[in-house]
């Protein structure tokens, strides 16, 4: 019986190690800072502009609420898309370059019809995201 007991136990506990491997970490559109902004210009691109505000992180959003005069969620992302279908013609031609990951957040640098951009991302719950407010 004793047997049987450390044998399960050893089994649960191997499951469990293998269940936080790296591996799935790294997986996902929004698992590093490249595969993020790399989702973010193929959305625009396509015209995707659900997956391209899946790419923001929640304080960008609440932040343009605070801005907006406290808006319904459901009106600021329909504000939000609008402005980002409004902005989608240079994507359509960009060229992400010069990408660096810092500490808690990454710096995206790319050009669109030879204007320098930058955006910053912070890893939100695992996954990186745009945001707009940096400082929160």
């Amino acid at each position: 019986m004793t047997r049987c007991y450390i044998t399960v136990v050893l089994v649960a506990t191997l499951a469990a190690f293998v269940g936080c491997t790296k591996e799935e970490e790294v997986e996902g559109p929004f698992a590093t800072p490249e595969t993020t902004m790399a989702t973010y210009i193929q959305a625009m691109r396509d015209g995707d502009f659900e997956m391209a505000f899946e790419c923001y992180s929640e304080n960008s959003t609440k932040s343009v609420a605070d801005d907006v005069g406290g808006l319904p969620e459901d009106e600021i992302k329909i504000w939000f898309i609008k402005s980002l279908k409004d902005n989608r013609e240079p994507y359509v031609k960009a060229n992400p370059e010069n990408l660096t990951v810092k500490m808690l957040t990454a710096e995206a640098t790319y050009e669109l019809d030879g204007v320098p951009y930058t955006q910053f991302l912070i890893n939100e719950d695992g996954e990186w995201k745009i945001t707009t407010n940096l400082g929160e």
